[in-house]
């Protein structure tokens, strides 16, 4: 998380990392109107991502995601892609290919 925050950083993102899905869920509650993508993983302890995704969306259905996993999940991505997600990256993914994916999405 440390690694991809600094480098989002480093490519001119302002970016918030969170190790806590509850924490990440609360801040987007919160400051919705100030994020213009969510960046989220599959596999998270707590709340996995589909789960993090749905609650975002109710609190802005508009909200643009980009979901990571380095596992199989593949039922659940593309119910996510018809909701509308606006992208995956399959984890372990480049740093290029991460940026041209964010960038897609925005």
């Amino acid at each position: 998380l440390e690694v991809i925050c600094e480098q989002l950083k480093s490519a001119g993102a302002r970016v918030f990392g969170f190790n806590n899905p509850q924490e990440a869920c609360q801040y987007f509650k919160n400051s919705y109107a100030d994020i213009s993508l969510v960046v989220v993983d599959m596999i998270m302890p707590g709340l996995d991502g589909e789960e993090f995704v749905t609650e975002i969306w109710k609190v802005d259905p508009n909200a643009k995601v980009v979901v990571a996993s380095g596992y199989s999940c593949e039922e659940k991505i593309q119910k996510l892609k018809q909701c509308g997600i606006k992208g995956f990256l399959n984890k372990p993914f480049q740093v290029e290919e991460m940026i041209e994916i964010l960038r897609r999405a925005l």
